[in-house]
């Protein structure tokens, strides 16, 4: 009988180990998913509703107002490529024209600052060594309208822009400014959505803009 009590204790025994460890190996398997705060960020509504706006390649055409490098004013033609930056986070605008004034390239960088609830830009471009990080755009109904301030020749230079006349096929683009004074209209960039056609041709083209907040 001590026999069959003895074996009967190692049986259990063995059982108990075995269940030990089938525990022990779904273990992994039943950890909880990461942190939320680990997990990657999603793109905001308000980026969603500009590159939805936005994106797309355009053929541009430029109508400058007379200004001490054109007193008679001026056009210019050229094209833009508008295009959602890393991890949807961004709308990016690559430009380049020729006009009256000469060659042009530019390249800005959108993104949503939830801090100022505006859009925030970096605009690079051909005509200044430094690139502008001022001012903020915001949706003014069915218009997108950007404000700030840059230096141009040591002065401090007002500025509003307007992207307006938005449809299927394009937009506005209305530039004012002033240098201590009221706002003057500067210049206008009719953009044009490019055809499936053009729109390969474009892609093989730099792209480029004038100044864009």
């Amino acid at each position: 009988m001590k026999l069959l009590r003895l074996l009967l204790l190692m049986c259990l025994s063995v059982s108990l180990l075995a269940v030990a460890q089938e525990k022990t190996a779904k273990k992994p398997a039943d950890k909880k998913p990461a942190d939320a705060s680990m997990q990657m960020p999603k793109p905001s509504p308000e980026i969603q509703k500009l590159a939805k706006t936005l994106a797309g390649n355009y053929s541009t055409t430029e109508t400058h107002d007379p200004n001490p490098m054109m007193p008679k004013g001026g056009t210019g033609k050229g094209q833009a490529r508008f295009t959602v930056g890393p991890g949807g986070h961004y709308v990016v605008e690559s430009y380049n024209s020729k006009s009256d004034m000469g060659s042009f390239t530019g390249h800005g960088v959108f993104w949503w600052d939830p801090k100022v609830s505006a859009y925030r830009v970096v605009w690079c471009d051909s005509m200044s060594p430094t690139c502008d990080t001022e001012g903020t755009m915001k949706w003014e109904g069915d218009k997108l309208v950007a404000s700030g301030e840059y230096e141009m020749g040591g002065k401090k230079v007002a500025y509003r822009e307007t992207i307006g006349n938005l449809t299927p096929n394009g937009f506005t683009f209305d530039m004012e400014s002033a240098m201590g004074g009221s706002m003057q209209h500067v210049m206008k960039i009719d953009y044009t959505r490019a055809t499936s056609a053009s729109a390969g041709k474009t892609n093989t083209e730099k792209p480029a803009a004038q100044k864009q907040q």
